[in-house]
């Protein structure tokens, strides 16, 4: 019972710590992507605690009666314990590897223009958390790369956001990189536009107000799209926002 006990403690530690690495690292990736990661994430979840409650139950029912435990009830908690151990280790040194975000700037910027299709995405993330205003023309080059890889385009433009995002670090290309955001507000791709609303919240930049506005009034566009953009302009909580804003309200 003791090494029950343990492999469900154990298990339970791991679980945790997966959600704990797993949930917030899958946060900034793609809309459709992350949907899907966290799904993963919740099934691996969900099958560890299946596993450990089905043998777990049933041995505490057997001991609570004065009888053994049988070791085949035993058994299924305690290699779902262990399994859950091994897959939040690996998922551990998987995120441990992939985190770019001390590196350098320089080392950044070489990863985004020749490194592997994993690497630039990475890359244009951390981009983005440092505030690096010198990979502004590569992120933006990057999201405006029509047939370009939506995902990495999703990150590139992310980055745009959260560089723009007051306080706006000194040299920063405004216009090169507000020129990117609002050009894949473009509906050919269905989620990227949602992102560059986002980022054009962040930046509340007053040149965004009216492209935010057009996005918000065109019923032909998903409402998630429609959504990101109201969002957007009640972030920049201007005059001409909260004017476009109750237009959206009204019909007009």
């Amino acid at each position: 019972m003791a090494a029950l006990a343990l492999a469900t403690a154990v298990g339970a530690l791991a679980a945790v710590g997966f959600a704990a690495a797993w949930f917030p690292e899958v946060r900034d990736h793609c809309g459709v992507v992350r949907l899907y990661e966290i799904l993963w994430g919740l099934l691996v979840l969900v099958l560890w605690a299946g596993g450990a409650a089905g043998g777990l139950l049933p041995a505490l029912a057997d001991r609570k009666q004065g009888r053994a435990v049988a070791w085949r009830r035993a058994a299924v908690p305690i290699l779902v314990g262990a399994a859950m151990s091994l897959y939040a280790a690996r998922a551990a040194v998987g995120i441990a590897n992939q985190d770019y975000a001390l590196e350098d700037t320089a080392t950044l910027l070489a990863l985004l223009d020749h490194g592997g299709l994993d690497q630039q995405k990475i890359a244009a993330l951390a981009l983005g958390k440092r505030k690096a205003a010198a990979g502004v023309p590569a992120l933006s080059a990057v999201a405006a790369r029509g047939g370009g890889d939506v995902n990495l385009r999703f990150n590139a433009v992310r980055a745009l956001g959260q560089i723009l995002a007051p306080p706006t670090p000194a040299g920063t290309d405004v216009q090169t990189a507000l020129a990117a955001l609002l050009a894949a507000l473009d509906p050919g791709d269905e989620f990227l536009p949602d992102a560059a609303c986002e980022a054009l919240g962040q930046a509340r930049d007053p040149r965004a107000v009216e492209p935010l506005a057009r996005v918000l009034a065109d019923a032909s566009r998903p409402g998630h799209t429609r959504t990101e953009a109201a969002r957007a302009l009640e972030r920049m909580d201007t005059a001409e926002a909260r004017k476009a804003l109750e237009a959206a309200r009204s019909g007009k």
